[in-house]
């Protein structure tokens, strides 16, 4: 009996540590998206990187962000992530998508070492690339999705970027970019 007891104390205080850490990192989204959407800033923060990494499938697969002729929203997502299934299932409806006229979307998971790769080939939109690469979560300093990272592709740089909790979230975000200037290259 007292082993019983012991046990389910453990158990409880393993629970109780990690709703903790639930609960600090929903407090830290919740925290900056009280911020209100960002704002493009009139010059790129930091430049942007391209993408390189693995399709779902597992070929190579690079994504050019930077010298494109429109902006860019890379969207950091995971296979196992609850709060990425809006996402998902936004990326499957094209009226949705639609929201983010102007830009082109693409889609990074951490890479296949760390991810379900058969749950990310079924959830993986076939319009949209889906690229697998833990550096580029690294590259752009991202620590948990969803987190979106806005791209001006005429000058290279990061526009606007942050935690993102639902689809509208995303889209009010954005929204800025259709007024970004396109390029002719």
């Amino acid at each position: 009996m007292a082993l019983l007891v012991t046990t389910l104390a453990v158990v409880v205080a393993l629970l109780a540590v990690i709703v903790a850490g639930l609960l600090r990192s929903h407090a830290a989204i919740l925290h900056s998206l009280r911020a209100g959407p960002l704002a493009p800033p009139s010059t790129p923060s930091r430049p942007a990187g391209d993408l390189t990494g693995v399709s779902p499938a597992g070929a190579a697969i690079a994504v050019s962000v930077v010298g494109t002729r429109r902006p860019t929203v890379v969207l950091f997502l995971s296979s196992t992530c609850t709060t990425c299934g809006d996402f998902w299932s936004a990326l499957s409806s094209a009226s949705r998508r639609r929201a983010l006229a102007g830009t082109r979307l693409v889609v990074v998971t951490k890479g296949p070492d760390a991810e379900n790769g058969t749950r990310l080939r079924s959830l993986a939109p076939r319009d949209v690339p889906v690229l697998m690469s833990t550096a580029a979560w690294g590259a752009y300093s991202v620590s948990v999705g969803p987190h979106f990272v806005l791209v001006d592709g005429a000058t290279g740089g990061i526009v606007s970027e942050g935690p993102v909790s639902t689809w509208e979230d995303l889209v009010s975000a954005v929204e800025p970019a259709s007024s970004l200037p396109r390029s002719d290259t």
